[in-house]
């Protein structure tokens, strides 16, 4: 159960024929919104997931896609530069080799820790589900008020990917992921875009649980189409 809950959060190229692809089609820099200053993150961010093995492939989708979707949403918000870079690193620590000493040694002090703050303290192959998430909430329940926001732009934008292209995980992220919300939740003096991203994340997660439920309906009308034509 827990391999399927991690493996959600992995999106990798893979060749029509199946086989890894050494040379990525990432997008480039250039076909970003993003301004020069982070191209340094982005290339960063692509070369990290790109040490990522076969066994971690699981879609389409070049990985990077993902963060740098992050990231021109960050920049959109009015978040920081800081911040900006963080959304293009999030990842990082938790699918490639890359640890938290190489963040702290190339970028700022603030990157390092708002990277920190998103990421759970264990890792979800060393304890249990539900250890995880209780882990994880208490964490997020301690983090800086930016690093909120990006969590919950990234959860957000993982339901809607997920719900779009994969809705069987899509249902395992939403029910193993609800809980995470608790701890980002506004307090009453929080930003209006960190409020806004909140209700962007919630409306998320019952879009994701309504979108299953969608496919699930169609799949059943296709199969019961077939069965008396």
């Amino acid at each position: 159960m827990l391999t399927v809950f991690y493996a959600v959060n992995f999106i990798f190229w893979i060749s029509p024929k199946g086989a890894v692809v050494s040379e990525s089609p990432f997008r480039s820099f250039r076909e970003t919104q993003l301004p020069h200053r982070f191209q340094k993150a982005y290339t960063f961010a692509r070369d990290a997931h790109q040490l990522r093995t076969a066994a971690q492939c699981e879609t389409l989708q070049p990985y990077v896609f993902h963060p740098v979707a992050m990231a021109e949403g960050a920049l959109k918000a009015g978040l920081s530069d800081d911040a900006v870079i963080a959304a293009l690193i999030h990842d990082v620590v938790d699918l490639t080799p890359v640890t938290f000493d190489h963040i702290h040694s190339l970028f700022e002090a603030k990157v390092h820790d708002l990277t920190y703050d998103m990421t759970c303290p264990v890792r979800a192959g060393n304890t249990t589900e539900e250890e995880y998430i209780e882990v994880y909430s208490r964490h997020l329940g301690q983090a800086q008020g930016e690093a909120k926001a990006l969590k919950l732009m990234d959860l957000a934008q993982t339901v809607v990917e997920l719900g779009v292209n994969h809705p069987r995980l899509c249902t395992l992220f939403v029910e193993r992921n609800q809980q995470l919300l608790v701890p980002l939740k506004p307090t009453f003096d929080a930003s209006r875009s960190h409020s806004a991203l909140y209700l962007r994340a919630e409306y998320a997660f019952k879009w994701g649980t309504r979108r299953v439920y969608e496919k699930q309906v169609e799949a059943y009308n296709n199969r019961l189409t077939a069965e008396y034509t």
